[in-house]
């Protein structure tokens, strides 16, 4: 979500620079420093942030943006629940673009 938000000016990407897979990320002391001055805060949302719920809940003032919200997820390959990654289909992406951009009022 951070390069279709880049555009938005402050925007910040707090899994960067990362080593490693983004499936191990963990929040840092520093992130929720940055979190605490933002004002907006957009994930991807279909479960896949839900290690957030309590960082975010300690934020009131923070408006979160779940950029899935009200699309279907993929179904995984072997049937056995719903995949987050919505921005791999073409489709997906372009309607989480759209509801970040409602949502920002961003052009």
């Amino acid at each position: 979500m951070w390069l279709a938000g880049s555009p938005v000016s402050g925007s910040v990407n707090l899994t960067r620079p990362t080593t490693g897979c983004l499936h191990d990320y963990q929040l840092t002391p520093e992130d929720m420093r940055t979190l605490s001055a933002a004002e907006i805060f957009v994930v991807n949302g279909g479960g896949m942030e839900s290690f957030l719920d309590k960082a975010v809940a300690q934020l009131p003032r923070l408006q979160v943006i779940n950029a899935s919200q009200g699309i279907p997820l993929l179904r995984n390959s072997d049937g056995a629940g719903d995949n987050p990654h919505v921005w791999v289909s073409v489709t997906g992406a372009q309607r989480q673009v759209r509801k970040y951009r409602a949502a920002t009022g961003a052009a």
